[in-house]
């Protein structure tokens, strides 16, 4: 089972018969059933934009898979990722692309 959900700009909201996966909710309203879910519970934040990160997901005390760019740091279970990572949460394999804006923002620090 798969399913998707729009939330809002760039936000999606994906679940399997295991997990709710979060990807850059940062505007819209998260529906009841995915906070209240016993489903193992990851939030991906692509970049810092605030079209694609609001620091109030923090507030559903979950894992976090976040670009280097985010403000995050020092937020618990916060796992801070870049371009080629590949990352095992759980029975969870993530791979970690390029993106834009991520380019941008490696480019600005270099």
């Amino acid at each position: 089972m798969l399913t998707c959900e729009y939330i809002g700009h760039s936000g999606f909201i994906f679940e399997t018969s295991k997990h709710i996966l979060f990807f850059d909710v940062a505007k819209g309203v998260i529906p009841q059933h995915y906070i209240n879910s016993d489903k193992e519970k990851t939030i991906f934040i692509s970049h810092h934009h605030s079209h694609h990160f609001n620091k109030n997901i923090t507030a559903l005390k979950e894992r976090i898979i976040a670009s280097l760019d985010v403000p995050l740091k020092g937020v618990p279970n916060v796992f801070f990722v870049m371009e080629s990572d590949t990352i095992y949460s759980h029975d969870l394999k993530i791979n970690v692309f390029g993106s834009t804006c991520f380019s941008c923002f490696h480019e600005w620090n270099t």
